[in-house]
């Protein structure tokens, strides 16, 4: 990983755990409302996992196999870092929790199902 993207991660996570922290500081001082917080998080989360989606098939390798699974791996988890920031927008509170799991949860077990079923076996030594 070069500095740049080093400094570019740190900064992304300095930058969720600010504003949770602010967004929690803000509910129990009263000026904003209980789930304004929660929303806010996914949102955040689910924009956050939608940019690290597209930058996941820019790392180059040499394999046409591990490109491709890249490109899924990118696609469905831009899709589902989309889908839960809409969700917490779109949804009711409990809803939009829930949606949000069951979104990156699928996700990521979409790209490790996809992972394993599309690995080379083990070499044959005829």
């Amino acid at each position: 990983m070069s500095n740049g993207k080093l400094v570019t991660a740190i900064a992304i996570a300095s930058t969720l755990i600010a504003v949770t922290l602010g967004m929690n500081w803000a509910e129990a001082e009263g000026l904003v409302g209980a789930d304004m917080s929660v929303r806010t998080v996914i949102v955040l989360a689910g924009l956050v996992l939608a940019w690290y989606g597209n930058e996941v098939p820019k790392a180059i390798v040499r394999s046409e196999r591990a490109r491709t699974a890249k490109r899924f791996s990118g696609w469905v988890f831009t899709l589902a870092g989309v889908g839960s920031a809409a969700g917490g927008v779109l949804l009711p509170i409990d809803m939009a929790v829930t949606a949000e799991l069951v979104v990156v949860g699928g996700g990521l077990l979409l790209v490790l199902f996809y992972c394993l079923t599309t690995r080379q076996g083990p070499q044959a030594t005829a």
